[in-house]
């Protein structure tokens, strides 16, 4: 069972008058804040390493 944001399991079995009602993960997911992606100091020649190991055409970044 998925608990609203603000709700503790502790609640949802102690606290008789206060209802919790279940949602799915769906509903759940969409609870999710979403943040704004950040790529400062971020620079690509920092990962030089991409290499295939494993020799099968694929180099560690598309593996990854």
């Amino acid at each position: 069972m998925l608990l609203p944001q603000n709700a503790t399991a502790a609640d949802s079995t102690t606290t008789a008058s206060r209802a919790v009602a279940p949602m799915s993960l769906t509903q759940s997911i969409d609870l999710l804040p979403v943040g704004v992606e950040d790529r400062t100091g971020y620079e690509r020649t920092k990962f030089r390493r991409w290499i295939d190991a494993d020799k099968d055409g694929c180099s560690t970044r598309v593996e990854v």
